[in-house]
């Protein structure tokens, strides 16, 4: 079977598809199998052994070479695209997203919520092919040229570090830049902020705290070379889906920094099934800033701390503290 995956539009969906890509090379006999996703998202895949053909490409599917292609998943997706699949004779399956979901989302801020994994709802838009998830997780695979020198970072930072991401959207988005601040003054361990989108006004204000303890190292490595500083971290804190779901692919122990608000969707993030086994320790907790009066946050965006926010603040510590001894919440 020929069967193309038009991939997802953001590099932490793409990755949360790696366990399906995964899960059809194994399970589906004589699979060849084509991912298609645009050419900023394809670093991550490079490397991907399920991957029999990597087509980085941009939205038009008649620059896909030609191919008899058996059968298309559409993780977009879009009306031209199943009008392609069907004018080449193509079966196709395709995640729903109604247009009013997606029109709420750009125009309003408001998404849908869901307790399940991202990656496991991607299994059900191809149950038709009796596809069923393994229990190992997601993956990111890293070739020789990505992995971090010992050079490339801070000599005090070799021994240790929390990876702190510093979203595209900025702190202030979600939770106010100042409450962050607050978190790092605080927290005495070093810190290596990341990011996937280049440099970045919010780390380099946070840099400044302490420039001997944090580092900055928001566009000073590529896509991969930040995966890798993340695959090394005793701890990452992040706000954003992107690069919490490279963490995830790497089984860090994960803090996640998010708005009760509701500024931008939240998945939970999917461990292999061992490491959620009855008793076990989760390598995951979520950090949440409450909902607040537009009045509350304009203070707190100023670094006015009220008694919430300071509670807040306390509360990061201490799950990051306990993350980084090893105690992970049960």
């Amino acid at each position: 079977m020929k069967l193309l995956v038009a991939g997802p539009e953001t590099l932490g969906e793409v990755v949360c598809s790696t366990a399906l890509l995964r899960c059809m090379q194994q399970q589906l006999p004589v699979l060849e199998l084509h991912y298609w996703v645009a050419p900023h998202l394809g670093a991550g895949l490079v490397h991907n052994t399920f991957i029999n053909h990597l087509h980085l490409l941009e939205d038009d599917p008649d620059l896909l070479p030609a191919s008899d292609f058996d059968q298309l998943v559409d993780f977009r997706p879009s009306r031209s695209l199943r009008q392609w699949a069907a004018s080449h004779r193509i079966a196709y399956l395709s995640a729903h997203n109604s247009f009013l979901v997606s029109f709420l989302s750009e125009h309003f801020g408001w998404y849908q919520h869901s307790d399940q994994p991202l990656p496991l709802q991607y299994f059900e838009v191809v149950r038709s092919l009796g596809v069923q998830y393994d229990g190992r997780g997601l993956n990111y695979f890293l070739g020789v040229a990505d992995e971090i020198a010992p050079a490339d970072i801070p000599l005090s930072h070799s021994a240790g570090y929390l990876a702190l991401v510093v979203g595209e959207s900025g702190y202030d988005k979600q939770v106010p830049l100042p409450l962050i601040s607050a978190f790092c003054q605080r927290f005495t361990l070093p810190i290596i902020l990341v990011n996937s989108t280049g440099a970045s006004a919010d780390a380099a204000a946070l840099a400044r705290i302490d420039p001997d303890r944090i580092y900055n190292a928001c566009g000073k490595f590529t896509l991969n070379e930040t995966a890798d500083l993340l695959r090394r971290a005793k701890l990452v804190v992040s706000n954003e889906n992107d690069l919490m779901q490279v963490a995830v692919a790497f089984n860090r122990p994960l803090l996640v920094c998010r708005s009760a608000r509701g500024a931008s969707p939240f998945f939970p993030p999917l461990y292999p099934k061992a490491q959620h086994r009855q008793g076990a320790a989760t390598p995951f907790a979520s950090w949440v800033w409450p909902a607040a009066s537009p009045a509350l946050l304009r203070k707190a965006a100023q670094g006015i701390l009220g008694k919430r926010e300071k509670l807040w603040v306390e509360q990061g510590l201490k799950l990051a503290s306990s993350f980084w001894q090893g105690k992970e919440t049960a």
